[in-house]
């Protein structure tokens, strides 16, 4: 999606704003002229029947029309909009009322048109209403399908004169008089307030155009304040023939209901006739039935077969499923079997005990008693404990200290004694000298060499023992295992054997007693039907009788209903006769009309202008990466400007804090904008840069400048050299002055000047759109855009260029 389609709520605001006086002034002349449309069309006069339920007070709300008629008959239910729409109840009500024919008074239309704007507007109160040349017709009958024209004159009080629109055909007839006259069948029941004499025309009208034209002129509504209360109502531009179309079309709605009620209550009399001959035919059915059920289900004691079978057959059912249930418990692993997957158990926990090497005692040691011999075990754990004692001295041999001999409890004790009794003497201090003290210290050291070597060879016949016993257990260990294998081995056979010879038995057993159980359910269920059969016969039987019962009573309610012809209708109120025209409020149309078109008008501007494009605001171009510097005035148009307001002088400011180092050629696309180029160069000047202001555009015609130069009139380019800044004038311009500004003389200049001046400003008066602006745009550094009116799509070009862009509103 391009950047460019898209705006913002300030632009909506934007084009409401300039088109608001247009916005209003077509709301305010389409409104009031659609308005005035409404005042003057023909007065409608509202005749209403109020239809309620006197006996009910609790709130009840109609939802149809027969509800009103016929109340709690099921099945007869009508929508009021789909009563109204029935042709054949409106085609009557047409016929019966004479809607048919309508009386045609050409001379009267204008003022009847005034008189409703007038009572509209309230100009004048209580205008006289009561009509004239009045004439009522009914059950009218018409064979053509297009309208035709015919006259009416009375000839004196009692005679009247009918002719058609060729004054061909005629015909005198009497008040209450059938008139069959040129396919047009009538009765003229009444007429008021005509003149002897005077011609009247009137239109006879096909009855498809006439059910259009008065089907939408009345209204059935209930009224949510008083649900107990429908009316209906008749619209009309005669009061007089509002109240008596509306008098023909409750009488002809109360006539459809009574006979469609009649013919519902006869209906309804027949089927239940017919009904209790099917229900007497069908009891007669079943007791021949049950009939024969009964003689061929009764054995020779006189009971019912099926009852003492059911009981046999529930009773060895019983017995067959209490011998599967001993046979499954029985199939269950008996005790002894238990035991032996105990033991197998224990035998597996030794023998992995045994494989791991373990230390083995016999306190952990589980039991030994699948040994053949007590000898074997208790040598085992001889051994066991042999091991454990030798282990135990081989500690005390490594932790051996001459110091304690005394107590040692492995050396002889003669060599123990001799070696106590020498240690006493040296500590005798009295009775033995020193030199004598030396010699027991010679012999002491001499013993403990011998004490040393002594257990030294001890502590080797220890090891040698206790290498020899465990190599004893190792080899008992690996008897024992062996005969622990032979003892699983023994458990196993024996527990398959004894699972196929008791199991093969049981199974066989069971599977003749299923077979046997599912023969009996089957002759259960048989037994079952045949007794279901019976009830069901019994139970119908019975059901039958009760709505028999039902039928007589309704029948002899339908009988009575049908003799007595009672009309089952609620109250019902004539209809009024409208006293006054039903009032348009001019003002209340307009404000709506008015609201409505201010709405519309709004649309269709945006709309309008978003075909033709959104003006391009600040903000939305903001959006698009525009440096957006602000907005500019035409006071700072031009090169004569002594002082300029605040906003512009921040605006130029801001154009300054844009310009780079970089930016050596700015140009300045100006279109119908001021050229504040001047003012700019000298507020670069006075932050010390060297500016040379080229104009391209010059509302002083002056012979020598920019053309002059390009077009070769002059040798060297006239520039002028001013206070702030040099100024290079556009001089007359050529016709082919575009084709001049991108020649490689152009060019040329500008990579020469460039060298000389910090900033080179141009100023070029042509439209964004303009082949002279494309030119600048791509060989400048940086572009100033003056905008007003451009919109959003003309920018495309320039976003795709990737050019320094700042943008100034003026």
């Amino acid at each position: 999606m391009n950047k460019t389609h898209f705006f913002f709520l300030s632009d909506l605001k934007r084009i409401v704003s300039e088109n608001i006086y247009k916005i209003l002034i077509f709301s305010f002349f389409i409104s009031f002229f659609i308005s005035f449309g409404f005042l003057i069309k023909d007065p409608k006069f509202e005749s209403e029947a109020i239809f309620y339920n006197e006996k009910n007070n609790a709130p009840q709300i109609f939802s149809n029309i027969k509800d009103i008629f016929i109340p709690h008959v099921q099945g007869s239910s009508i929508d009021a909009l789909s009563l109204l729409k029935s042709k054949s109840i409106f085609e009557k009500f047409i016929k019966k009322a004479g809607l048919q024919i309508c009386l045609v008074d050409e001379n009267k239309e204008f003022y009847k048109k005034f008189q409703n704007i007038l009572d509209n507007l309230k100009i004048f109160k209580n205008l006289d209403l009561d009509e004239k040349e009045i004439f009522y017709f009914e059950d009218v009958s018409y064979s053509m399908i297009k309208k035709e024209v015919f006259y009416l004159i009375q000839i004196n009080n009692f005679l009247y004169k009918i002719f058609d629109q060729d004054k061909k055909q005629f015909l005198y007839f009497k008040l209450d008089e059938k008139v069959e006259f040129k396919n047009i069948c009538f009765f003229l029941k009444n007429v008021s307030n005509i003149e002897i004499g005077k011609i009247y025309k009137f239109n006879v009208l096909p009855m498809q155009a006439a059910i259009g034209m008065y089907l939408t002129k009345i209204d059935i509504k209930t009224k949510k304040t008083s649900p107990n209360f429908l009316n209906i109502s008749y619209f009309c531009n005669s009061p007089k023939l509002s109240q008596y179309v509306l008098k023909f079309f409750l009488a002809v709605l109360e006539e459809y209901f009574f006979d469609e009620l009649y013919n519902e209550k006869k209906m309804h009399l027949n089927f239940l006739k017919s009904r209790k001959t099917e229900i007497l035919n069908e009891i007669e059915d079943i007791y021949s039935k049950q009939k024969d059920f009964y003689l061929n289900n009764i054995n020779k004691n006189g009971n019912f077969s099926s009852e003492e079978e059911m009981k046999n057959l529930i009773f060895q059912k019983n017995n067959i499923l209490s011998q599967i249930e001993k046979i499954d418990f029985e199939l269950k692993v008996p005790d002894n079997l238990k035991d032996l997957d105990v033991e197998m158990l224990k035998l597996e926990n030794e023998k992995s005990w045994l494989n791991k090497k373990e230390e083995i005692n016999n306190k952990n040691f589980l039991n030994l008693d699948f040994l053949d011999k007590d000898v074997l075990k208790n040598e085992y754990f001889s051994i066991l404990k042999n091991i454990e004692n030798l282990n135990v001295q081989l500690k005390k041999l490594k932790n051996f200290n001459i110091v304690n001999i005394e107590t040692d409890t492995f050396l002889p004790s003669s060599l123990k004694e001799e070696i106590v009794s020498l240690k006493s003497k040296l500590e005798d201090e009295e009775n033995y000298s020193k030199i004598e003290k030396d010699n027991f210290n010679i012999e002491i050291k001499k013993f403990e060499e011998k004490a040393k070597k002594y257990l030294l060879k001890l502590l080797e016949d220890k090891v040698e023992e206790i290498l020899f016993l465990k190599t004893k257990l190792l080899n008992f260990e690996e008897t024992i295992l062996k005969k622990i294998d032979q003892k699983i081995d023994l458990l196993k056979n024996q527990k398959e054997k004894f699972l196929e010879n008791k199991n093969f038995e049981l199974l066989e057993k069971r599977k003749f007693l299923i077979k046997k159980l599912d023969e009996i359910i089957y002759k259960t269920k048989e037994s079952a039907k045949e007794s279901f059969y019976e009830k069901r016969l019994l139970e119908e039987i019975k059901l039958l009788q009760a709505i028999l019962s039902s039928i007589d009573k309704s029948l002899e309610s339908k009988r009575l209903d049908l003799n007595t012809k009672s009309k089952y209708s609620r109250i019902i109120d004539n209809p009024s006769f409208p006293l006054s025209a039903k009032k348009i409020n001019f003002l209340y149309y307009f404000s709506l009309l008015f609201v409505f078109n201010l709405f519309v008008f709004t649309i269709f501007f945006i709309y309008i202008t978003l075909l033709k494009g959104v003006k391009a605001s600040l903000k939305s171009l903001k959006e698009l990466n525009f440096k957006v510097c602000g907005k500019i005035s035409f006071n700072c148009n031009g090169s004569d400007i002594e002082e300029i307001k605040n906003c512009d002088l921040e605006t130029l400011r801001n154009i300054i804090s844009s310009i780079d180092e970089s930016d050596k050629i700015i140009t300045s696309v100006a279109a119908n904008g001021p050229n504040f180029l001047h003012y700019l160069s000298a507020l670069l000047a006075i932050i010390g840069k060297k500016i040379l202001l080229i104009e391209t555009f010059s509302t002083i015609l002056e012979k020598q400048g920019l053309y002059s130069y390009l077009s070769r009139d002059i040798l060297k380019p006239p520039i002028e050299k001013f206070q702030a800044y040099d100024y290079l004038k556009a001089g007359e311009k050529k016709y082919f002055s575009f084709e001049l500004l991108k020649s490689n003389d152009f060019l040329g200049f500008l990579d020469k000047e460039k060298k000389k001046y910090d900033h080179i400003l141009i100023y070029s008066n042509s439209n964004i759109l303009n082949a002279e602006s494309k030119l600048f745009i791509n060989i400048s550094d940086k572009i100033i855009l003056t905008i007003k009116d451009e919109i959003l799509e003309d920018f495309n070009d320039i976003l795709s260029l990737n050019k320094k862009i700042c943008v100034v509103e003026y």
